[in-house]
């Protein structure tokens, strides 16, 4: 059995064994290459080798002065660009719409001698789609091959729209009936939460439990809670109480939510970030310092001071998580799903709880919100006045 080159055999913690993809530095930064776990060899390689052929083909592209033609794939991409559809979404849209179509305008299509990204646009057929998302489908994930498609549709909708004539005249993305992804359930209860944040205060990193608290308590993306800065938290003059008050990076919704009393009685002892200095050596061999690295951030890494950036909270996490023995399915996104729930289970009403999540729909809400026996029991006992 040949060795596969970035791909490590792991055992699991229930005893089996797992695959793990771990990409290159250069595949991260061309490709945004992502970790990835699969419970067979075979669906761990097949995703290595179609990484590798990515990669391979993106610096053969990257060596190459950068031509859009006219009438191609990227020349509708561009189009795109360039309409109201694009400038209107959030950043954390724009990056993640850029991030998929770097990966998925360089697939190859059965036949096909270019690339999806140098294919003329007009001649893509419902064919062509089925095959790009059953591709995805099978050497990606469901997830990603959803996306695709949804983005695809969407920029093919804007480019029959523009130019004259028009860039494009067929839609081969817009009848696709593509398979819905399973909603997660996965809950924290509160003990998981108290024994995880815990166990980060004994390993000296109480940084990621106050952060993981802040997700569950105030029901709130990890994102948002990881670039909280302490002007974002100050005692309402009114009422007296301390507030967390801050605009959520995807909706654009400002909040102000109450802080629980046990997170109250956290920031209290919650230490700021000192003033420290990295030193880098220079082309000399010297060392220098490298300015200072105070930044105000609630939630900030213990052993370096800097700031958490959005996948290094979740290595960090990840071995806290590991040392509580807690199950490897939990995800700080499950933070906000949990605590919501929670509060449905206190028989909060739904504009209570859409006050704290910030949804602005029942629609939205109740994909958070789960339902539990204990909800469940509620309204029994309220139907028969129990």
């Amino acid at each position: 059995m040949r060795i596969i080159k970035h791909l490590e055999e792991c055992p699991a913690q229930d005893g089996s064994i797992i695959y793990k993809f771990r990409p290159t530095v250069a595949m991260k930064r061309d490709i945004d290459a992502k970790y990835g776990s699969f419970k067979s060899r075979t669906d761990g390689q097949r995703h290595v080798d179609w990484i590798v052929d990515l990669h391979n083909t993106y610096k053969r592209k990257a060596n190459k002065k950068i031509h859009i033609q006219k009438g191609s794939v990227l020349a509708l991409v561009a189009a795109y660009k360039k309409s109201h559809h694009w400038t209107a979404l959030k950043p954390n849209s724009k990056k993640s719409y850029n991030q998929m179509l770097k990966s998925v305008l360089l697939v190859n299509f059965t036949g096909e001698s270019t690339c999806l990204g140098d294919m003329d646009a007009q001649s893509m057929t419902a064919v062509h789609g089925e095959e790009l998302y059953n591709f995805l489908y099978l050497n990606v994930s469901h997830s990603r091959a959803n996306s695709a498609i949804r983005v695809l549709r969407k920029i093919w909708n804007v480019g029959s729209r523009t130019g004259k004539p028009r860039l494009v005249t067929i839609n081969p993305f817009s009848k696709m009936s593509i398979k819905g992804t399973k909603t997660r359930t996965v809950m924290w209860e509160e003990e998981d939460v108290l024994q995880f944040v815990d166990m980060a205060d004994q390993m000296g990193l109480p940084s990621i439990g106050t952060l993981y608290l802040l997700c569950y308590d105030l029901c709130q993306r990890p994102g948002d809670m990881r670039q909280l800065t302490w002007d974002n938290y100050n005692q309402c003059r009114l009422t007296g109480t301390d507030i967390f008050s801050f605009t959520q990076e995807k909706t654009g919704t400002y909040l102000e939510i109450e802080a629980s009393p046990r997170l109250v009685e956290r920031m209290k002892n919650v230490k700021r970030s000192e003033f420290l200095f990295s030193k880098m050596k220079s082309a000399d061999g010297t060392r220098k310092v490298k300015g200072p690295t105070d930044h105000n951030m609630i939630c900030w890494y213990e052993h370096t001071g800097a700031k958490y950036d959005n996948r290094h909270y979740n290595t960090v996490a990840q071995r806290v998580r590991n040392a509580a023995g807690l199950p490897f399915q939990f995800r700080a996104s499950d933070m906000r799903r949990s605590g919501a729930t929670i509060m449905a289970e206190s028989e909060c009403t739904n504009a209570e709880i859409r006050s704290v999540t910030g949804h602005k729909s029942m629609d939205v809400l109740s994909i958070y919100v789960r339902h539990t026996r204990k909800t469940a029991s509620s309204a029994v006992n309220k139907r028969f006045n129990k």
